[in-house]
C-alpha cells in the first residue's frame, strides 16, 4: 500500500499489527504527492501482493494518484486505487475509525459499503482516470 506520508504509513502498520494483518499490509510512504519516477517504479518493481494507491484526499493526492497510475500502466503492474474521501488522508481515517477502519483500505472490500477501493485496475492506459492521463501514457507505448 503507497501512501503520501510517513505518519499514514506509520497509522496503517499499527492498525494491520493490531488486528493481527501485519502480514497483510506494508505500507509504504511516498514522501509527499510528488514523488520522482524513479521512486515510483521502484515501489512497482518491489511491492508483492495488491498494490494499493491510497493517497491523501484532496488535489494533490488525486493527481498524484494519476502518476502512479501511469507508471504502472506503462509497466503493467497492477493496482487498485483506494480513494479517501475529500480532506481525509489515512491517518485520519484510522484515527477515527480505530484500526478496524483499515478494512476499507483492502481490495478484497471493493464495492462493499465503506470500502475505499475503487476500480481502476491499473493493466494499460484504460485503467487511468481521466483522458489527459490516457493520452499522456499513449506516447510511452509507440
Amino acid at each position: 500500500m503507497v501512501v503520501e506520508g510517513p505518519i499514514d504509513a506509520l497509522a496503517l502498520s499499527a492498525a494491520a499489527a493490531t488486528v493481527d494483518r501485519a502480514g497483510r499490509y506494508a505500507p509504504v510512504s511516498a514522501l509527499g504527492a510528488h514523488p520522482t519516477r524513479d521512486q515510483i517504479c521502484a515501489v512497482l518493481t518491489q511491492a508483492t501482493g495488491d498494490l494499493v494507491i491510497a493517497l491523501d484526499g484532496d488535489p494533490a493526492g488525486r493527481a498524484a494518484t494519476a502518476t502512479w497510475l501511469q507508471e504502472a500502466a506503462r509497466s503493467s503492474r497492477p493496482c487498485v486505487v483506494a480513494e479517501l474521501p475529500d480532506g481525509v488522508d489515512p491517518a485520519d481515517w484510522i484515527a477515527r475509525h480505530g484500526p478496524t477502519g483499515l478494512f476499507a483500505f483492502d481490495p478484497v472490500t471493493r464495492g462493499r459499503p465503506g470500502s475505499f477501493i475503487r476500480g481502476h485496475e491499473s493493466t494499460g492506459p484504460a485503467a487511468l482516470p481521466d483522458q489527459p492521463a490516457r493520452a499522456a501514457y499513449a506516447p510511452s507505448i509507440i
